[in-house]
């Protein structure tokens, strides 16, 4: 005994698949993405560079990828935000 189909027919089956194709997919601006490309490299080129001079916040946030290195930014900055002072 065969799977159970999940459709009853071919044009049910590519329906569902353009559905899910639509939901999964995202349009973007090439140059919007390679412009950021560039700032993360160097955003990481740039935490990377303070930590080889010792800074104590470079240290906190580096990490080994670009992704790390954000993630532990960002992380630093909610710690810094959660402990600061209120300002007038």
């Amino acid at each position: 005994m065969g799977r159970p189909k999940k459709y009853d027919s071919p044009a049910q089956r590519q329906a569902a698949h353009r559905a899910k194709l639509k939901a999964e997919t995202v349009v973007v601006n090439k140059s919007s993405i390679e412009e950021l490309e560039t700032h993360l490299l160097e955003f990481f080129d740039a935490v990377n560079a303070a930590n080889k001079r010792h800074d104590p916040i470079a240290a906190t946030c580096v990490g080994p990828t670009i992704n790390a290195t954000l993630a532990n930014t960002a992380a630093y900055f909610r710690r810094a935000a959660a402990n600061a002072k209120p300002t007038k």
